[in-house]
């Protein structure tokens, strides 16, 4: 369900183009924010509305809806959240990506880890911001992302492009979601649902339903059956997973 904005539009720029200021005229750049924290796009929205250069032009709690509308009206960056239900950001930020030319996205969450990190790279997205964070830093990103540069958490751009693509790393040609993953592989660490969450920055609700999907995805029917496809998911053979 995308978040009724309503409320937030008579203080919105939405103009698509430019905005007078003083004499002068000033770029606007259109973004678009998907995050199911209904009180995260909401302070989000509020921090772009001060900043002349920026418009919010929608906001999303709905990764679906975001990925059928974004591509219509082509924002300049879109601001993605990690763990969203249902379609995770790693893989919104794929297909965005794949389908809207140009499209540039910055990762805005609270996950830190490198992995993670570099499979958002790998994805197409061009920053990424671990929160919380301060909002001149995170101004900073929007605006390095927006002219076309990477922003990442440091030593992360100075990796070898071997790391950033190698096929422990290359998730999306994975039957489940980063996500899905990192709970599979501390399911078989006999984490609780309370220490998933915990560690994954999710609610330890959420855990059941997602490895109820990774097991219809595995095909998995039995704790064995989802043991023998997490060793060879999380254990591929050289050269790495068949496609």
């Amino acid at each position: 369900m995308k978040l009724n904005v309503a409320p937030l539009t008579s203080r919105l720029h939405r103009t698509s183009d430019s905005t007078l200021l003083g004499n002068r005229m000033k770029q606007t750049f259109e973004l678009a924010i998907v995050d199911d924290d209904l009180s995260i796009l909401d302070s989000l929205s509020q921090v772009f509305v001060a900043e002349a250069d920026f418009g919010v032009g929608r906001v999303y709690s709905s990764p679906a809806l975001a990925l059928r509308e974004i591509p219509q009206y082509r924002p300049a960056l879109a601001i993605i959240d990690l763990w969203l239900p249902r379609l995770d950001g790693i893989e919104l930020t794929r297909q965005l990506t794949a389908q809207c030319g140009g499209l540039k996205v910055l990762m805005y969450t609270a996950c830190a880890d490198p992995q993670i990190v570099l499979q958002a790279m790998n994805a197409g997205a061009l920053g990424y911001v671990i929160k919380p964070v301060p909002t001149v830093q995170l101004l900073e990103a929007v605006r390095t992302v927006v002219s076309g540069k990477p922003f990442f958490p440091p030593g992360v751009v100075d990796l070898p492009v071997q790391a950033i693509q190698s096929p422990a790393l290359a998730w999306h040609g994975l039957p489940i979601s980063p996500q899905q993953l990192e709970i599979l592989k501390r399911y078989f660490q006999n984490f609780t649902y309370q220490q998933m969450g915990d560690k994954l920055h999710i609610s330890p609700r959420s855990v059941d339903p997602q490895m109820s999907r990774i097991r219809i995805k595995l095909k998995a029917h039995t704790r064995r059956d989802l043991q023998e496809k997490a060793i060879h998911i999380l254990h591929p053979p050289p050269g790495g997973l068949p496609v």
